[in-house]
Protein backbone atom coordinates (compact mmCIF):
# COMPACT_ATOMS: atom_id res chain seq x y z
CA UNK A 1 0.00 0.00 0.00
CA UNK A 2 1.18 3.91 -0.83
CA UNK A 3 0.45 6.79 0.33
CA UNK A 4 0.61 9.94 -1.58
CA UNK A 5 1.55 13.22 0.53
CA UNK A 6 1.56 16.57 -0.48
CA UNK A 7 2.34 19.03 2.09
CA UNK A 8 2.20 22.64 2.22
CA UNK A 9 2.97 25.84 4.29
CA UNK A 10 5.02 26.15 7.30
CA UNK A 11 2.61 26.16 10.47
CA UNK A 12 3.89 23.57 12.79
CA UNK A 13 1.08 20.49 13.76
CA UNK A 14 1.40 16.96 15.12
CA UNK A 15 -0.02 15.50 12.65
CA UNK A 16 2.34 14.26 10.24
CA UNK A 17 4.39 12.57 13.23
CA UNK A 18 0.92 10.67 13.69
CA UNK A 19 0.77 9.52 9.80
CA UNK A 20 3.99 8.40 9.89
CA UNK A 21 3.81 6.32 12.55
CA UNK A 22 1.69 3.98 10.59
CA UNK A 23 2.67 1.38 8.11
CA UNK A 24 2.79 2.78 4.85
CA UNK A 25 5.51 3.27 2.20
CA UNK A 26 5.64 6.95 1.05
CA UNK A 27 6.31 8.00 -2.02
CA UNK A 28 5.75 11.38 -4.05
CA UNK A 29 6.58 13.97 -1.62
CA UNK A 30 6.12 17.98 -1.78
CA UNK A 31 6.57 20.02 0.51
CA UNK A 32 6.30 23.71 0.06
CA UNK A 33 6.28 23.81 -3.77
CA UNK A 34 9.67 21.05 -3.57
CA UNK A 35 9.57 17.94 -4.81
CA UNK A 36 11.23 15.75 -2.25
CA UNK A 37 12.61 12.06 -3.14
CA UNK A 38 14.36 11.32 0.93
CA UNK A 39 11.92 10.75 3.47
CA UNK A 40 14.52 12.26 5.92
CA UNK A 41 14.22 15.93 4.79
CA UNK A 42 10.93 15.77 6.46
CA UNK A 43 10.97 12.95 9.28
CA UNK A 44 11.61 16.14 11.64
CA UNK A 45 9.76 17.24 14.79
CA UNK A 46 8.10 20.58 12.44
CA UNK A 47 4.98 19.26 10.38
CA UNK A 48 2.69 20.91 7.92
CA UNK A 49 -0.96 22.64 7.94
CA UNK A 50 -2.03 21.12 4.55
CA UNK A 51 -1.93 17.63 3.71
CA UNK A 52 -3.36 15.55 0.81
CA UNK A 53 -3.35 11.73 1.13
CA UNK A 54 -4.05 9.33 -1.60
CA UNK A 55 -3.95 5.81 -1.80
CA UNK A 56 -3.37 3.39 -4.59
CA UNK A 57 -1.75 0.25 -5.98
CA UNK A 58 -0.88 1.51 -9.14
CA UNK A 59 2.41 1.02 -10.41
CA UNK A 60 1.58 3.40 -13.64
CA UNK A 61 0.25 5.71 -11.25
CA UNK A 62 3.72 5.58 -9.68
CA UNK A 63 5.26 6.52 -12.66
CA UNK A 64 3.01 9.15 -13.39
CA UNK A 65 3.82 10.75 -10.55
CA UNK A 66 7.65 10.43 -10.95
CA UNK A 67 7.35 11.94 -14.21
CA UNK A 68 5.13 14.34 -15.09
CA UNK A 69 5.37 16.72 -11.92
CA UNK A 70 8.13 19.61 -13.11
CA UNK A 71 7.63 23.14 -12.63
CA UNK A 72 4.02 22.23 -11.29
CA UNK A 73 3.46 20.77 -7.53
CA UNK A 74 0.80 18.27 -8.14
CA UNK A 75 -0.41 14.55 -7.52
CA UNK A 76 -2.04 12.54 -10.42
CA UNK A 77 -4.50 9.99 -9.47
CA UNK A 78 -6.50 8.01 -11.77
CA UNK A 79 -6.75 5.17 -14.49
CA UNK A 80 -5.39 5.48 -18.14
CA UNK A 81 -7.72 4.08 -21.04
CA UNK A 82 -6.51 1.06 -22.29
CA UNK A 83 -6.85 2.12 -25.89
CA UNK A 84 -3.47 4.29 -25.85
CA UNK A 85 -1.32 0.95 -25.94
CA UNK A 86 0.00 2.57 -29.21
CA UNK A 87 1.93 5.14 -26.83
CA UNK A 88 4.19 4.19 -24.47
CA UNK A 89 4.01 5.75 -20.63
CA UNK A 90 6.73 7.95 -21.49
CA UNK A 91 5.26 9.52 -24.13
CA UNK A 92 1.60 9.92 -22.46
CA UNK A 93 3.77 11.55 -19.29
CA UNK A 94 5.16 14.11 -21.50
CA UNK A 95 1.94 15.00 -23.08
CA UNK A 96 0.07 15.09 -19.85
CA UNK A 97 2.64 17.73 -18.19
CA UNK A 98 2.48 19.93 -21.69
CA UNK A 99 -1.40 20.15 -21.26
CA UNK A 100 -1.21 20.44 -17.58
CA UNK A 101 1.76 22.97 -17.68
CA UNK A 102 -0.13 25.12 -20.77
CA UNK A 103 -3.67 25.41 -19.63
CA UNK A 104 -3.14 25.16 -15.58
CA UNK A 105 -5.32 28.03 -15.07
CA UNK A 106 -8.08 27.10 -18.16
CA UNK A 107 -10.05 24.34 -15.82
CA UNK A 108 -12.50 23.50 -17.90
CA UNK A 109 -10.23 22.97 -20.99
CA UNK A 110 -7.79 20.99 -19.05
CA UNK A 111 -10.35 18.96 -17.81
CA UNK A 112 -11.69 18.14 -21.75
CA UNK A 113 -8.10 17.22 -22.89
CA UNK A 114 -7.65 14.93 -19.87
CA UNK A 115 -10.38 12.80 -21.18
CA UNK A 116 -7.96 11.70 -23.86
CA UNK A 117 -5.89 9.68 -21.52
CA UNK A 118 -8.12 8.99 -18.36
CA UNK A 119 -11.39 7.23 -17.98
CA UNK A 120 -11.43 8.57 -14.31
CA UNK A 121 -9.10 10.81 -12.35
CA UNK A 122 -8.32 13.72 -9.90
CA UNK A 123 -5.38 16.03 -10.27
CA UNK A 124 -4.40 18.40 -7.19
CA UNK A 125 -2.16 20.85 -7.38
CA UNK A 126 -1.10 24.45 -6.85
CA UNK A 127 -1.35 27.53 -8.82
CA UNK A 128 -0.28 30.80 -8.07
CA UNK A 129 -0.18 29.76 -4.41
CA UNK A 130 -3.99 28.00 -4.04
CA UNK A 131 -4.82 24.33 -3.89
CA UNK A 132 -6.75 23.58 -7.00
CA UNK A 133 -8.90 20.23 -7.64
CA UNK A 134 -9.79 19.08 -11.15
CA UNK A 135 -11.41 15.35 -11.52
CA UNK A 136 -13.49 13.65 -14.12
CA UNK A 137 -17.65 14.64 -14.57
CA UNK A 138 -19.02 11.79 -11.48
CA UNK A 139 -16.07 12.60 -9.29
CA UNK A 140 -14.74 8.71 -9.01
CA UNK A 141 -12.31 9.61 -6.44
CA UNK A 142 -13.70 11.88 -3.67
CA UNK A 143 -11.27 13.79 -1.12
CA UNK A 144 -12.89 14.41 2.41
CA UNK A 145 -12.03 17.21 3.67
CA UNK A 146 -11.35 18.01 7.53
CA UNK A 147 -10.31 21.60 8.43
CA UNK A 148 -9.36 22.51 12.40
CA UNK A 149 -7.58 25.35 13.35
CA UNK A 150 -4.25 25.76 11.19
CA UNK A 151 -4.89 22.09 9.66
CA UNK A 152 -6.39 21.17 6.65
CA UNK A 153 -6.01 17.77 5.16
CA UNK A 154 -7.57 15.69 2.01
CA UNK A 155 -7.78 12.06 1.97
CA UNK A 156 -9.39 10.04 -0.05
CA UNK A 157 -9.51 7.81 3.13
CA UNK A 158 -10.97 8.69 5.73
CA UNK A 159 -9.09 7.27 8.59
CA UNK A 160 -6.29 9.26 7.66
CA UNK A 161 -8.15 12.20 8.68
CA UNK A 162 -9.53 10.56 12.25
CA UNK A 163 -5.81 10.44 12.22
CA UNK A 164 -6.02 14.27 12.07
CA UNK A 165 -8.55 14.04 15.21
CA UNK A 166 -11.81 14.04 13.10
CA UNK A 167 -15.19 11.76 15.14
CA UNK A 168 -15.16 8.74 12.86
CA UNK A 169 -18.60 9.46 13.39
CA UNK A 170 -19.19 12.74 11.80
CA UNK A 171 -19.54 13.53 8.18
CA UNK A 172 -17.34 14.91 6.36
CA UNK A 173 -17.53 17.14 3.43
CA UNK A 174 -15.75 16.14 0.13
CA UNK A 175 -14.74 17.37 -3.17
CA UNK A 176 -14.81 17.12 -6.27
CA UNK A 177 -18.39 17.97 -7.00
CA UNK A 178 -19.46 15.89 -9.51
CA UNK A 179 -20.99 17.71 -12.59
CA UNK A 180 -23.54 16.48 -15.33
CA UNK A 181 -21.51 16.75 -19.06
CA UNK A 182 -22.89 19.08 -21.61
CA UNK A 183 -25.50 18.05 -23.66
CA UNK A 184 -26.37 18.64 -27.72
CA UNK A 185 -30.05 18.52 -28.05
CA UNK A 186 -30.57 16.80 -31.24
CA UNK A 187 -33.34 17.68 -33.60
CA UNK A 188 -34.77 14.35 -35.16
CA UNK A 189 -34.79 10.92 -33.41
CA UNK A 190 -36.09 7.62 -33.54
CA UNK A 191 -35.74 4.09 -31.42
CA UNK A 192 -33.64 2.42 -34.46
CA UNK A 193 -30.93 5.34 -34.41
CA UNK A 194 -31.06 5.56 -30.81
CA UNK A 195 -30.21 1.86 -30.37
CA UNK A 196 -27.91 1.41 -33.17
CA UNK A 197 -25.75 4.82 -31.60
CA UNK A 198 -26.21 2.79 -27.92
CA UNK A 199 -24.48 0.51 -28.80
CA UNK A 200 -21.46 1.85 -30.59
CA UNK A 201 -20.72 4.43 -27.70
CA UNK A 202 -21.34 1.27 -25.18
CA UNK A 203 -18.71 -0.69 -27.57
CA UNK A 204 -16.65 2.67 -27.56
CA UNK A 205 -17.01 2.93 -23.33
CA UNK A 206 -15.77 -0.79 -23.06
CA UNK A 207 -12.62 -0.65 -25.54
CA UNK A 208 -11.50 1.99 -23.55
CA UNK A 209 -11.79 0.00 -20.23
CA UNK A 210 -10.34 -2.97 -21.85
CA UNK A 211 -6.86 -4.53 -21.34
CA UNK A 212 -5.35 -6.68 -23.66
CA UNK A 213 -4.30 -10.93 -22.64
CA UNK A 214 -5.80 -10.11 -19.03
CA UNK A 215 -8.34 -11.71 -17.00
CA UNK A 216 -11.32 -9.57 -16.23
CA UNK A 217 -14.50 -9.98 -14.83
CA UNK A 218 -18.20 -9.01 -15.00
CA UNK A 219 -20.68 -8.57 -11.53
CA UNK A 220 -23.57 -10.32 -12.68
CA UNK A 221 -26.37 -10.30 -10.99
CA UNK A 222 -28.21 -11.70 -14.10
CA UNK A 223 -29.93 -7.95 -14.63
CA UNK A 224 -29.84 -6.24 -17.79
CA UNK A 225 -27.22 -3.98 -17.30
CA UNK A 226 -24.68 -6.30 -16.55
CA UNK A 227 -26.04 -9.03 -19.91
CA UNK A 228 -25.81 -6.05 -22.01
CA UNK A 229 -22.12 -5.73 -20.63
CA UNK A 230 -21.46 -9.27 -20.74
CA UNK A 231 -22.20 -9.28 -24.57
CA UNK A 232 -20.36 -6.98 -25.45
CA UNK A 233 -17.52 -8.30 -24.50
CA UNK A 234 -17.96 -11.28 -25.22
CA UNK A 235 -18.63 -9.64 -29.01
CA UNK A 236 -15.12 -7.16 -28.57
CA UNK A 237 -12.98 -10.04 -27.13
CA UNK A 238 -12.70 -12.03 -30.01
CA UNK A 239 -9.63 -9.86 -30.73
CA UNK A 240 -8.46 -9.14 -27.38
CA UNK A 241 -8.07 -12.70 -26.06
CA UNK A 242 -8.96 -12.25 -22.71
CA UNK A 243 -10.17 -14.30 -20.14
CA UNK A 244 -13.55 -13.50 -19.07
CA UNK A 245 -15.48 -14.31 -15.70
CA UNK A 246 -18.69 -13.81 -14.60
CA UNK A 247 -18.96 -13.28 -10.64
CA UNK A 248 -22.71 -13.95 -9.17
CA UNK A 249 -22.38 -13.32 -5.24
CA UNK A 250 -25.32 -14.32 -2.76
CA UNK A 251 -26.47 -16.84 -0.42
CA UNK A 252 -26.95 -20.44 -1.84
CA UNK A 253 -31.68 -20.01 -1.66
CA UNK A 254 -31.45 -16.42 -2.76
CA UNK A 255 -32.70 -14.82 -6.02
CA UNK A 256 -29.80 -14.01 -7.52
CA UNK A 257 -28.00 -17.06 -7.77
CA UNK A 258 -31.38 -19.19 -8.51
CA UNK A 259 -32.05 -16.39 -11.40
CA UNK A 260 -28.48 -16.86 -12.90
CA UNK A 261 -28.62 -20.53 -12.85
CA UNK A 262 -31.19 -20.52 -15.10
CA UNK A 263 -30.12 -17.97 -17.22
CA UNK A 264 -26.72 -19.42 -17.64
CA UNK A 265 -27.91 -22.46 -19.00
CA UNK A 266 -30.64 -20.52 -20.90
CA UNK A 267 -27.67 -18.50 -22.77
CA UNK A 268 -25.13 -20.90 -22.34
CA UNK A 269 -22.97 -18.75 -20.24
CA UNK A 270 -20.42 -20.34 -17.64
CA UNK A 271 -20.54 -18.47 -14.14
CA UNK A 272 -18.20 -18.03 -11.05
CA UNK A 273 -20.43 -18.49 -7.67
CA UNK A 274 -19.01 -16.99 -4.74
CA UNK A 275 -21.48 -18.36 -2.51
CA UNK A 276 -21.72 -17.20 1.17
CA UNK A 277 -23.67 -18.26 4.33
CA UNK A 278 -24.83 -15.92 7.01
CA UNK A 279 -21.94 -16.64 9.36
CA UNK A 280 -19.97 -15.63 6.70
CA UNK A 281 -21.52 -12.22 6.66
CA UNK A 282 -21.27 -12.63 10.54
CA UNK A 283 -17.27 -12.92 10.19
CA UNK A 284 -16.39 -10.57 7.56
CA UNK A 285 -18.77 -7.95 9.09
CA UNK A 286 -15.91 -5.92 10.81
CA UNK A 287 -13.44 -6.27 8.05
CA UNK A 288 -16.33 -5.03 6.08
CA UNK A 289 -16.67 -2.05 8.07
CA UNK A 290 -13.66 -0.85 8.32
CA UNK A 291 -12.66 -0.97 4.69
CA UNK A 292 -15.63 0.93 3.20
CA UNK A 293 -15.65 3.52 6.34
CA UNK A 294 -19.57 3.37 6.97
CA UNK A 295 -22.01 1.41 8.95
CA UNK A 296 -25.52 2.64 6.92
CA UNK A 297 -27.59 -0.08 6.34
CA UNK A 298 -28.33 0.38 2.45
CA UNK A 299 -24.31 0.56 1.93
CA UNK A 300 -23.22 -2.45 4.20
CA UNK A 301 -26.28 -4.74 2.98
CA UNK A 302 -24.47 -3.52 -0.83
CA UNK A 303 -21.13 -4.14 0.17
CA UNK A 304 -21.61 -7.90 1.72
CA UNK A 305 -22.03 -9.03 -2.06
CA UNK A 306 -19.58 -6.77 -3.64
CA UNK A 307 -16.81 -8.27 -0.89
CA UNK A 308 -17.58 -12.12 -1.64
CA UNK A 309 -17.89 -11.30 -5.23
CA UNK A 310 -14.13 -9.09 -5.36
CA UNK A 311 -12.78 -11.74 -3.43
CA UNK A 312 -13.57 -14.54 -5.69
CA UNK A 313 -12.16 -12.09 -8.38
CA UNK A 314 -8.99 -11.34 -6.38
CA UNK A 315 -8.66 -15.33 -5.79
CA UNK A 316 -8.54 -16.15 -9.30
CA UNK A 317 -6.10 -13.16 -10.04
CA UNK A 318 -8.18 -11.15 -12.32
CA UNK A 319 -7.06 -7.84 -13.26
CA UNK A 320 -10.08 -5.63 -13.79
CA UNK A 321 -13.89 -6.05 -12.59
CA UNK A 322 -16.82 -4.70 -15.03
CA UNK A 323 -19.90 -3.43 -13.28
CA UNK A 324 -23.69 -2.19 -14.70
CA UNK A 325 -23.38 0.99 -12.53
CA UNK A 326 -24.84 4.20 -13.52
CA UNK A 327 -27.61 2.01 -16.31
CA UNK A 328 -30.42 2.72 -13.61
CA UNK A 329 -29.35 6.66 -13.67
CA UNK A 330 -28.97 6.63 -16.61
CA UNK A 331 -32.03 4.74 -18.41
CA UNK A 332 -34.76 5.45 -15.43
CA UNK A 333 -34.86 1.53 -13.64
CA UNK A 334 -35.29 2.82 -10.58
CA UNK A 335 -39.08 2.80 -9.69
CA UNK A 336 -38.88 6.28 -8.24
CA UNK A 337 -38.66 7.77 -11.59
CA UNK A 338 -42.19 5.76 -12.29
CA UNK A 339 -43.61 7.65 -9.11
CA UNK A 340 -41.73 10.75 -9.89
CA UNK A 341 -43.61 10.74 -13.21
CA UNK A 342 -47.24 9.38 -12.29
CA UNK A 343 -47.25 12.55 -9.58
CA UNK A 344 -46.05 15.14 -12.03
CA UNK A 345 -42.75 15.59 -10.81
CA UNK A 346 -39.65 16.75 -12.77
CA UNK A 347 -37.55 13.33 -13.13
CA UNK A 348 -34.45 14.99 -14.90
CA UNK A 349 -34.13 17.17 -11.73
CA UNK A 350 -34.44 14.09 -9.90
CA UNK A 351 -31.74 11.77 -11.88
CA UNK A 352 -29.20 15.16 -12.30
CA UNK A 353 -29.36 14.71 -8.61
CA UNK A 354 -28.84 10.91 -8.34
CA UNK A 355 -25.96 11.45 -10.85
CA UNK A 356 -24.40 14.00 -8.47
CA UNK A 357 -24.06 11.35 -5.41
CA UNK A 358 -23.38 8.80 -7.35
CA UNK A 359 -19.86 9.35 -6.32
CA UNK A 360 -20.50 8.98 -2.43
CA UNK A 361 -23.73 6.98 -2.82
CA UNK A 362 -21.95 3.98 -4.49
CA UNK A 363 -18.75 4.14 -6.34
CA UNK A 364 -16.73 5.61 -2.86
CA UNK A 365 -17.51 2.10 -1.06
CA UNK A 366 -17.07 0.06 -4.38
CA UNK A 367 -13.70 1.43 -4.96
CA UNK A 368 -12.97 1.23 -1.37
CA UNK A 369 -13.77 -2.52 -1.60
CA UNK A 370 -11.98 -3.42 -5.26
CA UNK A 371 -8.50 -1.50 -3.44
CA UNK A 372 -9.09 -3.77 -0.95
CA UNK A 373 -8.35 -6.72 -3.78
CA UNK A 374 -5.70 -4.81 -5.45
CA UNK A 375 -8.52 -4.45 -8.59
CA UNK A 376 -9.67 -2.45 -10.99
CA UNK A 377 -13.74 -1.31 -11.47
CA UNK A 378 -14.72 -0.49 -14.46
CA UNK A 379 -17.89 1.35 -15.10
CA UNK A 380 -18.91 1.62 -19.17
CA UNK A 381 -22.35 3.43 -18.61
CA UNK A 382 -20.17 6.42 -16.75
CA UNK A 383 -18.51 6.95 -19.90
CA UNK A 384 -18.63 10.56 -20.43
CA UNK A 385 -20.13 10.89 -23.83
CA UNK A 386 -22.50 8.19 -23.45
CA UNK A 387 -24.11 9.99 -20.54
CA UNK A 388 -24.09 13.15 -23.00
CA UNK A 389 -25.61 11.46 -25.44
CA UNK A 390 -28.20 9.55 -22.97
CA UNK A 391 -29.14 12.75 -22.09
CA UNK A 392 -30.76 13.39 -25.15
CA UNK A 393 -33.06 10.58 -25.47
CA UNK A 394 -36.42 11.62 -24.72
CA UNK A 395 -37.92 10.15 -21.66
CA UNK A 396 -40.55 8.62 -23.02
CA UNK A 397 -37.79 5.85 -24.81
CA UNK A 398 -36.68 5.51 -21.28
CA UNK A 399 -40.00 5.05 -19.58
CA UNK A 400 -42.32 4.05 -22.04
CA UNK A 401 -45.93 4.26 -21.01
CA UNK A 402 -47.55 0.24 -21.68
CA UNK A 403 -51.26 0.00 -20.58
CA UNK A 404 -52.04 1.17 -17.33
CA UNK A 405 -47.81 1.82 -16.66
CA UNK A 406 -44.70 2.06 -17.49
CA UNK A 407 -41.88 -0.31 -18.96
CA UNK A 408 -38.29 1.09 -17.52
CA UNK A 409 -35.38 1.27 -19.46
CA UNK A 410 -37.20 0.56 -22.30
CA UNK A 411 -34.65 1.63 -24.92
CA UNK A 412 -31.93 -0.24 -23.32
CA UNK A 413 -34.10 -3.31 -23.52
CA UNK A 414 -34.45 -3.38 -27.42
CA UNK A 415 -30.68 -2.39 -27.07
CA UNK A 416 -30.72 -5.60 -25.00
CA UNK A 417 -32.73 -7.34 -27.69
CA UNK A 418 -30.59 -5.75 -30.78
CA UNK A 419 -28.09 -8.13 -28.07
CA UNK A 420 -29.92 -11.59 -28.23
CA UNK A 421 -31.07 -10.83 -24.93
CA UNK A 422 -33.88 -12.57 -23.85
CA UNK A 423 -35.01 -9.35 -22.13
CA UNK A 424 -38.63 -10.83 -20.49
CA UNK A 425 -36.21 -13.68 -18.93
CA UNK A 426 -34.79 -10.47 -16.68
CA UNK A 427 -38.20 -8.67 -15.68
CA UNK A 428 -38.18 -9.48 -12.14
CA UNK A 429 -34.59 -8.09 -11.37
CA UNK A 430 -34.55 -7.21 -7.63
CA UNK A 431 -32.16 -5.08 -5.98
CA UNK A 432 -29.00 -6.68 -4.90
CA UNK A 433 -28.80 -6.29 -1.30
CA UNK A 434 -32.50 -8.03 -1.60
CA UNK A 435 -31.17 -10.13 -4.68
CA UNK A 436 -27.87 -12.01 -2.85
CA UNK A 437 -29.53 -12.81 0.32
CA UNK A 438 -27.46 -10.09 2.51
CA UNK A 439 -30.34 -8.21 3.72
CA UNK A 440 -31.90 -11.26 5.34
CA UNK A 441 -28.11 -12.01 6.28
CA UNK A 442 -28.23 -8.97 8.08
CA UNK A 443 -31.25 -9.09 9.41
CA UNK A 444 -30.53 -12.52 11.18
CA UNK A 445 -27.03 -11.49 12.65
CA UNK A 446 -28.65 -8.29 14.01
CA UNK A 447 -31.77 -9.57 15.52
CA UNK A 448 -29.68 -12.31 17.37
CA UNK A 449 -27.40 -9.86 18.70
CA UNK A 450 -29.72 -7.31 19.62
CA UNK A 451 -32.61 -9.58 21.13
CA UNK A 452 -34.29 -6.97 23.32
CA UNK A 453 -34.48 -3.81 20.78
CA UNK A 454 -37.37 -2.45 18.89
CA UNK A 455 -37.48 -4.95 15.60
CA UNK A 456 -37.37 -1.78 13.21
CA UNK A 457 -34.23 -0.37 14.79
CA UNK A 458 -32.01 -3.80 15.46
CA UNK A 459 -30.13 -3.36 11.87
CA UNK A 460 -28.66 0.80 12.17
CA UNK A 461 -28.14 -0.06 15.96
CA UNK A 462 -26.42 -3.36 15.67
CA UNK A 463 -23.93 -1.62 12.76
CA UNK A 464 -22.85 1.54 14.81
CA UNK A 465 -22.42 -0.37 18.03
CA UNK A 466 -20.03 -2.60 16.02
CA UNK A 467 -18.47 0.00 13.86
CA UNK A 468 -17.62 2.36 16.79
CA UNK A 469 -16.62 -1.35 18.76
CA UNK A 470 -14.12 -1.79 15.35
CA UNK A 471 -13.01 1.47 15.14
CA UNK A 472 -11.78 1.42 18.51
CA UNK A 473 -9.94 -2.07 18.42
CA UNK A 474 -7.70 -0.50 15.03
CA UNK A 475 -7.16 3.03 17.52
CA UNK A 476 -9.94 5.18 15.62
CA UNK A 477 -12.17 7.10 18.20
Amino acid sequence: MNLFIFLTSKNPTTLLKKIFENSFKYTHLWVNGEKLTELYSIIKPSDYNRILCLQTNSEIIHYLNDNIPEKTPLVIYGELREDLNQLSLKEISTRIRSCIERYINDEVYLRDLLYDFFTKFIIVLIAEGNVKIISDHIGYYPLFYYSTGDLVIYSNIKRNIWIAGASPLTELDHYPKPFIPSTLIEESINEEAVVEKLEELLTKAVLKQLPENAKIGVMFSGGLDSLIITKLLMKINKSFNNEIMLITAGLEDSKDIRNVRSLSSLLNLQVTEALFTIEDVARILPEILLTIERYDTLNVSLAIPEYFALKKASENKLQAVFTGQGADELFYGYHKYVEALRNGLNIREIRDQDFLTLSIRNLEREMKLAFKFNLELKYPYLDRELISYANTIPDNYKLKPVNDGFASKYILRLLGQRLSIPVDSVAGKVAMQYGSGAMKALRKISYTVLKDSFIQYKITEFLKKLYIEVLEKHGYK
